[in-house]
């Protein structure tokens, strides 16, 4: 059976996932990073070979999703609703480049570059290109009426949509993403007084894009399109300057001079049935109506039809009879153009020429509520139409062009952003690198597993206090280095280690006036051995209070046997020599993982972490 999940299933799916974050009673997120030791594979004669320049892609297993990112994961903070955007493709505007134009009927647009961004980030709608031409001149206008906002001298006609504000440009642009938004909301608590017209308001912002949602116009018809048939054959053009008009007398005349113009005049009534467009006047700019009868240079016009009405003040119509043409204004005379639909107001006209047929057809007025259309061309009967012209009328995403960019320029995608800052006040390490980033739901707290985690920060290291400082070395363990206990087999790859006696850095044991300083381990990737006594976690073949943490080097691939000893329990504090994680493991859904080759981390360094959520 024929079916298709659409690009509204994506977005609305995106929805739900940025929303979470912002919602009262939310989910809790994290972005984590994790796994220091070196990505390997084993070859064919057993052989491990490092891999880290082409990590491996992450596979959705059990085993992986639900425990590995677990075990190597060394800390993850906190993403909360300014840290998550929609954001699309980025299209840059390149001089030279042809760019595809909205097409309502265009299955495939999400995939088109019909939107750009400017150097000044500027987000535009490419409405038309001018028939696939070359976009040579950069659309620069910042117009927040309804409709396409600038004609540039290329031909191609642009709609401004919003401006990238630098606090989202540092957040959320990358070269391949912008972010995008909508201002407008569907939380009806937030809407002002009157939405007698249907729109969802919010108060102003003070942004362009509020600017532009509100004057969206619904079913607008802003282009219409011509389709590979053709431009028809047998229509009949001209160009006039007006003479002198009397709309307002006995009949609506017209006096043209078509002396500019190829200077014969037409024959009588051979444009009888066709539309007068005023292209060019300082009085009656944009004035459409057809032409019921012409003799010689006088030209008759036809009251209510197109935008002229026949009723002072008729708000119908935006001219009446009473407007003037003064000598001088230029107008169209071409194909009467009709647009038939659901909708209403929608007027256009028709530009070419004898020779080449109908090039282009131009808006005149964008109308309302159209949600199909389509066209009807006709002129005088007595012109012969050897070819039919093939022309459709484009609809507009509902609520109109800007009403919803997330929709109108398919933001399916949403990034999420955090910076990882130095040390982030001794919480995280500075000493090691990492090799895989990755998105976890609802944690649960180690120390409470009946409460989510909700601290900003989580340092998932087991942390183990070591009994002695070892002379006044404090790169004794290595990261990276691989650690074994001496009684328990228990196996752990070293994050950091702080050999001094800083409260800040190191264990702390003990009670009252006179607390102990340990030199602190920090471990990950634990693999139990396979002693049976249980360890420090109540679990056989974890690491155990008063063993060795010995160092596996080349030359003691079983430990360095004289590696010193935990630290020992305190009279008081009976489970202090190891400290969990903040984050009970295997206790969160992890929704997002990304392998990559080690990023080395620093005091002085930030991690400015992005992940792209494709739905």
């Amino acid at each position: 059976m024929p079916a298709i999940v659409t690009n509204k299933f994506r977005i609305h799916n995106s929805e739900q996932f940025l929303e979470a974050f912002s919602e009262t009673s939310g989910t809790n997120q994290y972005i984590f990073i994790g796994k220091v030791s070196p990505w390997e594979e084993h070859t064919a004669g057993g052989a491990c070979v490092n891999i880290d320049s082409a990590p491996p892609s992450p596979t959705d297993t059990v085993e992986n999703t639900e425990y590995g990112h677990w075990d190597d994961m060394i800390l993850a903070k906190r993403c909360i609703s300014g840290d998550v955007s929609h954001v699309v493709n980025r299209y840059n505007w390149t001089t030279g480049t042809v760019y595809d134009q909205f097409d309502s009927q265009d299955a495939t647009l999400y995939s088109k570059p019909f939107f750009v961004v400017t150097e000044d980030f500027n987000v535009y709608k490419c409405m038309y290109n001018n028939h696939g031409a070359s976009s040579t001149v950069m659309p620069s206008s910042i117009n927040t009426s309804a409709g396409v906002s600038e004609t540039t001298s290329d031909g191609y006609k642009w709609k401004y949509l919003y401006t990238i504000t630098a606090a989202d440009a540092l957040k959320f642009i990358t070269t391949s993403f912008v972010p995008v938004r909508r201002v407008r909301t569907d939380d009806f608590a937030l809407l002002g007084p009157d939405q007698s017209d249907g729109k969802v308001y919010v108060p102003d912002d003070g942004t362009n894009q509020w600017e532009i949602e509100n004057n969206a116009v619904d079913g607008a018809i802003d282009i219409i399109l011509r389709n590979a048939s053709g431009n028809g054959a047998g229509y009949l053009f001209s160009g006039a300057d007006v003479s002198s008009s009397t709309l307002g007398g006995a009949t609506p005349d017209v006096v043209l001079d078509f002396t500019n113009h190829g200077g014969a005049n037409p024959t009588q009534d051979a444009f009888t049935g066709s539309s007068l467009y005023v292209s060019q006047s300082s009085s009656a700019p944009g004035l459409l109506a057809k032409i019921s009868a012409h003799n010689g240079t006088t030209f008759t016009l036809e009251a209510n039809t197109g935008n002229l009405g026949s009723q002072a003040g008729d708000a119908n119509y935006t001219y009446d009879l009473t407007a003037a043409m003064t000598a001088g204004d230029d107008v169209v005379i071409g194909p009467t153009v009709v647009i038939n639909g659901d909708g209403t107001g929608g007027l256009a006209y028709a530009t070419g020429s004898n020779t080449d047929g109908i090039t282009d057809i131009n808006i005149a007025e964008v109308g309302q509520n159209y949600h199909v259309a389509n066209l009807t061309i006709t002129q005088n009967a007595s012109a012969t139409i050897t070819t039919d012209a093939d022309f459709r009328p484009l609809v507009s995403p509902v609520g109109g062009h800007g009403y919803n960019m997330v929709e109108e320029l398919f933001g399916y995608n949403v990034m999420l952003n955090v910076r990882l800052e130095g040390s982030e006040s001794n919480t995280f390490t500075v000493s090691n690198d990492f090799r895989k980033i990755g998105l976890v739901r609802d944690p649960i707290q180690h120390a409470d597993a009946t409460a989510l985690f909700t601290s900003t920060l989580a340092d998932q290291c087991v942390k183990i206090k070591i009994g002695s400082q070892i002379g006044a070395s404090a790169d004794y363990y290595l990261p990276d280095q691989e650690v074994i206990g001496s009684l328990s087999g228990c196996k752990a790859f070293v994050v950091d280690y702080n050999n001094t006696a800083d409260a800040n850095t190191a264990g702390t044991l003990g009670s009252g006036t006179d607390p102990q300083i340990y030199p602190m381990l920090r471990v990950t990737e634990i693999t139990r051995g396979a002693n049976g006594t249980t360890g420090w976690d109540g679990v056989a073949g974890s690491f155990q209070v008063g063993e060795r943490i010995m160092r596996i080097t080349t030359g003691d691939p079983s430990g360095v046997a004289t590696d010193p000893v935990t630290a020992a329990n305190d009279a008081t504090s009976s489970t202090v020599v190891f400290d969990p994680p903040d984050m009970k493991k295997y206790r969160g859904d992890i929704l997002y993982v990304e392998n990559r080759s080690p990023v080395s981390r620093a005091s002085d360094q930030v991690e400015d972490i992005k992940l792209i959520v494709q739905f």
